[in-house]
């Protein structure tokens, strides 16, 4: 049950950078719902692709005909990324992928690779792994790739103690042993960092008290995005239409839905992209942002404290820790970190939402539970397994980003999910046939968010400032 939901993503991070171009997420736990047909590869593609990736290809791979013309048109060594990043996820391929790792050209292939054999099951039990990431350690001309197999080898040595606690922590949970979790669940955290080599210490993860931004009788009116810090052109296009919306009818604050700087999160509190991909975009709108953290906030593992201690150099990003709750007029909000679901968490997320009496209770973190995909979202899983369960009948909304798409999805029992990961990223494909789907498109923008005691209104804005869908909830 306690499972860090962090590894299923991480594996295969620098394989979505370079398959952003095809915009088209690459995930290790799918779900999918009424995707189009995936069909064998075409021989215009099989053409294009590396002459030592063919055979492979051409046996173990099914794409969509849109993701095939996706692929056609990348270069050759983001086709290459692509193809690889499908192929890890296939148990038949692995000791072909083994030993082609320390022959495949691209450095940023070979630290994809050297990352996914950690965190795709199959490989856990293959004996010719860490003999492969030894040699790579030893004789690898690239210092990203060495670094990563270090990584991915103390991962090996260290998740067997990660999943020992574990296993105690369950034995507790299903004897009843409220005292005994609470008291371990600071360690199962501890040995979350330790396996992934984070150094946040732990008080940077201690929750803040509940804090409030705006009295519980008066209505709120906030916006909602992520996946955007690039410095594109696209973030710019959103920044602006978000001011343009704040100018025309005040925002109160801001939430990020994570993925807030790519590829690899902030360097320190004092990189340059701090101003150029942060304050220069959203310190005009003389509003607060309450952040969350993505799964590209933890690539750079140093990120995650830059982005809490940052708080303390500006008056418009906040980042109390990785997890929190605060009020603001009717609505309580949980930030939650999708991308390591302690123990610890899911305990104070569960005790929380039951503790709260406010009218409105907004959720939101980086991974979606629920999302329209062509084909199947990262976490989606693993979010429905772990997230899902807590917040089932006790939160009325959850927002998240991960999918660069603007979406609203109901799920069969009537909970509300929206998604705004549209903040700058590429953008991904939506299936327009999602049976759960109210709402998808693949869309840079953001989403405005208001409440008072009796409803709560979201639309999804587009990058050019037009409003594309409107929902209202009544109690």
């Amino acid at each position: 049950m306690f499972q860090r939901l962090g590894k299923s993503l991480v594996a295969l991070v620098v394989f979505n950078l370079l398959v952003v171009c095809a915009a088209q997420p690459v995930g290790v736990v799918a779900q999918s719902i009424g995707a189009a047909a995936e069909q064998k590869l075409s021989q215009e593609l099989l053409t294009k692709l590396p002459a030592d990736l063919r055979d492979a290809a051409r046996s173990h791979l099914r794409l969509t005909p849109a993701e095939q013309a996706r692929w056609l048109a990348l270069t050759p060594e983001l086709l290459r990324g692509a193809a690889l990043a499908r192929l890890v996820e296939r148990p038949a391929v692995a000791d072909f992928l083994l030993r082609l790792l320390p022959r495949e050209p691209s450095a940023r292939n070979r630290v994809a690779l050297a990352r996914a054999v950690l965190n795709v099951r199959h490989f856990r039990a293959n004996r010719r792994v860490r003999p492969a990431l030894t040699s790579l350690v030893l004789s690898d001309p690239d210092a990203a790739v060495v670094q990563q197999a270090l990584d991915t080898l103390r991962g090996f040595e260290l998740s067997p103690l990660r999943n020992l606690l574990e296993r105690r922590l369950e034995a507790a949970r299903q004897k009843g042993d409220g005292e005994l979790l609470r008291a371990l669940a600071p360690e199962h955290e501890r040995w979350l960092s330790l396996e992934r080599g984070t150094a946040l210490p732990a008080f940077m993860r201690a929750v803040p008290p509940l804090f409030s931004l705006k009295p519980a009788g008066q209505p709120v009116r906030f916006v909602a995005f992520g996946d955007f810090g690039q410095g594109t052109d696209a973030q710019k296009r959103v920044a602006a239409a978000m001011l343009k919306e704040h100018r025309a009818r005040a925002f109160d604050f801001g939430i990020t839905t994570g993925d807030n700087f790519y590829p690899r999160g902030m360097e320190s509190p004092s990189d340059p992209r701090w101003q150029t991909w942060w304050e220069e975009m959203y310190a005009p709108l003389g509003i607060r942002f309450y952040a969350v953290l993505g799964n590209h906030d933890w690539v750079n593992f140093d990120s995650p404290a830059a982005e809490i201690v940052y708080a303390a150099r500006s008056e418009s990003w906040r980042l109390p820790a990785p997890y929190y709750t605060f009020t603001a007029g009717p609505v309580q909000f949980f930030a939650v970190d999708t991308d390591e679901m302690s123990q610890a968490q899911e305990s104070w997320l569960r005790d929380e939402l039951e503790r709260s009496r406010a009218s409105w209770k907004v959720v939101y973190g980086h991974h979606p539970a629920f999302v329209s995909s062509l084909n199947g979202a990262t976490y989606t899983a693993e979010m429905q397994q772990h997230l899902w369960p807590i917040i089932k009948g006790r939160a009325d909304l959850y927002v998240s980003g991960h999918h660069h798409s603007l979406q609203h999805l109901r799920s069969p029992d009537g909970a509300h999910f929206i998604t705004s990961g549209g903040g700058g990223a590429g953008t991904y494909p939506v299936n327009e046939h999602d049976a759960l789907a109210l709402f998808a498109r693949p869309a840079n923008g953001f989403t405005t968010i208001e409440a008072n005691e009796r409803e709560l209104t979201f639309k999804h804005i587009g990058d050019g400032g037009d409003e594309l869908y409107a929902y209202t909830i009544r109690k």
